[in-house]
């Protein structure tokens, strides 16, 4: 999981040396509180593919 942050959307991934999944664009970064959760969200999910 990543976060990455540019001022134009249309090149934000381009030249980088892996293929990236984009799948939720935003314009203004979420407060911290919100952005922490779905950090915990994200990584229990990931744990419980990988506990499999």
């Amino acid at each position: 999981m990543g976060l990455i942050l540019c001022a134009d959307k249309g090149h934000a991934l381009e030249g980088l040396p892996s293929k990236v999944m984009a799948a939720n664009y935003g314009t203004v970064l979420p407060d911290a509180e919100l952005l922490q959760k779905e950090l915990e969200t994200a990584r229990h999910l990931l744990e419980l593919r990988t506990s499999k």
